[in-house]
């Protein structure tokens, strides 16, 4: 009930397996954006947004 907003990265690994990595990861941008969706239907988080990885791909899908 008190979560309202979450950046979430665009990779579902753990982030102690990407720390330090050469290169970025993400998860497909659909999957990445469909898991957000639920979060708002399903939680209530109303401010929804992208941190690692995540690119302006991603939040116009989210958008959509």
């Amino acid at each position: 009930e008190r979560l309202i907003g979450i950046q979430a990265n665009a990779s579902s690994k753990d982030v102690t397996l990407l720390d330090g990595s050469d290169k970025s990861e993400a998860d497909p941008i659909a999957d990445w954006s469909a898991a957000m969706l639920r979060l708002h239907k399903e939680h209530a988080v109303k401010v929804l947004g992208g941190c690692c990885g995540t690119s302006t791909t991603h939040l116009e899908a989210l958008a959509s």
